[in-house]
């Protein structure tokens, strides 16, 4: 018998007592969430206030339809250092910046049904910034909100990065910004993998993949890009450090224009 919960045991002999069976349930529950608000976590599941996942109910943390960013930090924090963080199906809104700063695995329930969008905050550089290494991040998709004028949605700044199965959605357009892009590079060196993500964009809104700065090793394939205005497909633009770089890039089958430092490479 576990006696180390302070529960009422009955015996053979007695009757059954709500009192004694709903003070025992609580009991639990208080464990639970002793559990819960201690120490670090291998696995957190986060909820957005429209999520339809059963998980729900048992989220570790739960979003308004308001700024959600102190809660998806809190659990950055929370989590073990390669651990994981889950986020259900549903809308989470962020108005200043969520930061990866140790080895994690942040997934969707999909990159069509959980999506992250970047709220009216323009000032912003991006709305997910990595600087920690070895992180993977897959089936989630990102929105940039119509109104701002911000459109670099996730920074990488540590080496080991993977971006899985995401989606990238850029209602607007910016007219060949060279600063524009979902994805920045904004390290020195960096092994990264970005596999099988779909990115939509106006026609003139000139890479989706900069990197200027950045010595890239890695996997840059199975990515595809519509444009918004035409529903017609596009290579994927690339922006490189240099030659040695798109060297060490293998792209697969996948199309892609690559560009070194904003020169169109022959």
């Amino acid at each position: 018998m576990n006696n180390n919960y302070n529960l009422t045991y009955p015996s053979e002999n007695d009757y059954y007592d709500i009192n004694v069976f709903n003070n025992n349930f609580s009991k639990l529950a208080d464990g639970i969430d002793e559990a819960k608000a201690g120490g670090y976590s291998g696995e957190i599941i986060i909820a957005a206030y429209n999520s339809t996942n059963p998980l729900k109910n048992c989220a570790d943390y739960k979003c308004t339809q308001a700024d959600c960013t102190s809660i998806l930090n809190a659990a950055v924090s929370k989590a073990d250092n390669k651990g994981k963080i889950v986020l259900l199906d549903g809308d989470y809104y962020l108005e200043n910046i969520w930061t990866i700063n140790k080895s994690l695995h942040i997934t969707g329930m999909g990159k069509f049904f959980t999506k992250i969008h970047e709220g009216d905050n323009s000032i912003k550089p991006n709305i997910l910034r990595i600087t920690g290494s070895e992180v993977l991040i897959d089936n989630i998709g990102f929105e940039i909100n119509g109104n701002t004028g911000n459109s670099n949605l996730i920074s990488i700044g540590n080496d080991k990065i993977e971006i899985n199965s995401c989606y990238f959605y850029l209602p607007y357009n910016l007219n060949s910004v060279d600063s524009a892009a979902p994805i920045v590079f904004e390290c020195q060196f960096v092994y990264s993998s970005i596999k099988n993500c779909f990115f939509e964009k106006y026609k003139d809104d000139r890479y989706v993949i900069r990197a200027e700065d950045t010595y890239v090793i890695g996997t840059i394939s199975g990515n595809f890009v519509r444009i918004i205005d035409t529903n017609t497909q596009i290579a994927v633009p690339v922006n490189l450090q240099s030659a040695q770089s798109y060297e060490q890039i293998d792209f697969g089958s996948q199309k892609t224009t690559v560009y070194l430092k904003g020169i169109l490479m022959k």
